[in-house]
């Protein structure tokens, strides 16, 4: 499901607001939903409200055989939407009530017997995951689970059992809310396909060995087949390395990708180690380690096909040169979901076009927020004025974040006592005293980042 555009009618700072989330005429992919969003605002503008908003509607399909209630209430929010190229709508009302006096929703324009989103229901895709801002937090505190091993090797019969029924219950989950639900139960899946990938080691092992006992031929065929098989079927540790090491690599580590799996602790959790091989304990990973580890993960291992993914301050604890990167990383690990992304960095601002730029504005004279348009007249790819993509970091700044120009009194002081060096230079006469002053001006310029001529 991808969602194509937000109604609000009068929630809190927000009356009679609109955002459009389809590509602008003019776009090689116009009218269709965007496929990353980028919200954007000052502080208690409602960008955590949005995507508390998403939350809440994306999966509401859910609650069936209250869609045809008639009501007189207003409706206060909804989300138009696009599944397999069938369109919907639906929202939340205010003052409904059942029985036990509690809100729910109602819907409408859905076809709940349309093919596509019966499909959409049924199917074994996520259809959101949510990254609260508070993700390190919820780590923090569930880590003490990552000591118990996990490991079935009881018997063959036994261990595939209790993987089939593992993986039955990732798949049947539709919703997963890290600001609630336990971000290690996601990695786990990771140790269990380890698990069983030792498991199928372990049994051809078995066979070969076997074998050479009554026919080296016959092991030969086997241990053929093994090699074929571990070809064909990579260790998940490895796979895992080619997803977060891109990443983690600039935080000077690496998933350690080689196990002996000589004790259970090795399937206790998923390893870190040194570019040199230094094994590093989860308990002291960076905070930026565990800030990407924690949203790509999930990204990568769940089906997300139908996704929609929210992801609130995805620059915390990372430097500008990873946060630089991070949107598109994300993004190519479900290369089909639909991403909300709120930020107060203009790094990660850059990474977006302008169109997929939500900006939240107070208007004080009203008391309400709006959006801050980056287009004149029609919403068309050549009326944009603002591309975040082209601009200088200090641009941002000021044409995106508001940075007033004059905001840094100091530079500006500084730039002034500059330029009256540069006055000085012009009329002093005596070479040996105009290379001083020269010195001194360029020193000034050097610490005020200004192009010396």
């Amino acid at each position: 499901m991808k969602i194509t555009a937000i109604d609000i009618n009068d929630f809190h700072q927000f009356k009679d607001f609109h955002i459009d989330l389809t590509y602008p005429k003019g776009h090689e992919k116009e009218g269709q939903p965007l496929d990353k969003v980028c919200i954007i605002g000052q502080s208690g503008t409602g960008k955590t409200t949005l995507l508390r908003i998403i939350k809440e509607l994306v999966y509401k399909p859910r609650i069936h055989g209250r869609n045809k209630t008639k009501i007189n209430d207003p409706q206060i929010y909804s989300i138009n939407f696009v599944i397999n190229n069938f369109k919907g709508k639906y929202g939340r009302f205010s003052k409904i009530t059942n029985k036990d006096k509690t809100e729910y929703f109602e819907f409408s324009d859905v076809k709940w017997k349309d093919p596509s989103l019966n499909s959409f229901l049924s199917n074994k895709n996520a259809h959101l995951i949510n990254f609260p801002s508070e993700l390190i937090d919820v780590f923090n505190t569930k880590e003490n689970k990552i000591e118990d091993p996990l490991i079935y090797l009881n018997t063959e019969k036994e261990h595939n059992s209790i993987v089939s029924s593992e993986k039955r219950s990732l798949e049947r989950k539709k919703i997963f809310d890290f600001e609630k639900d336990d971000p290690i139960e996601i990695w786990k899946s990771i140790l269990i396909d380890a698990s069983d990938y030792m498991v199928k080691e372990l049994s051809y092992s078995q066979r070969i060995a076997k074998a050479l006992v009554k026919n080296t031929e016959e092991a030969n065929k086997i241990l053929e087949e093994f090699k074929n098989w571990q070809n064909d079927n990579p260790s998940p540790f490895k796979e895992l390395a080619k997803v977060l090491n891109p990443v983690i690599e600039r935080f000077y580590i690496r998933i350690k990708s080689d196990f002996d799996f000589e004790r259970a602790e090795d399937l206790q959790f998923i390893k870190m180690e040194t570019i040199d091989g230094k094994e590093v304990p989860y308990n002291i990973w960076s905070t930026g380690t565990k800030q990407v580890v924690l949203t790509a993960i999930p990204i990568y291992k769940l089906n997300t096909k139908y996704a929609t993914i929210l992801i609130d301050e995805p620059e915390r604890s990372l430097y500008p040169d990873v946060q630089k990167e991070i949107i598109d990383y994300y993004t190519s690990l479900a290369p089909n979901a639909q991403f909300f992304f709120a930020t107060h960095s203009p790094v990660i601002a850059s990474s977006f076009e302008p169109w997929e730029i939500v900006e939240l504005k107070f208007d004080y004279d009203k008391g309400l927020v709006f959006q801050e348009k980056y287009y004149n007249g029609k919403r068309h790819v050549d009326n944009y004025f603002i591309n975040p993509q082209y601009l200088r970091w200090d641009s941002i700044l000021t044409k995106i974040f508001d940075i007033k120009e004059r905001g840094n009194e100091k530079r500006i002081e500084k730039l002034m006592e500059l330029s009256s060096i540069g006055k000085k230079i012009e009329k002093e006469k005596n070479p040996k005293k105009k290379t001083e002053i020269y010195k001194e001006y360029k020193k000034l310029a050097e610490l005020l980042d200004w192009e010396v001529k």
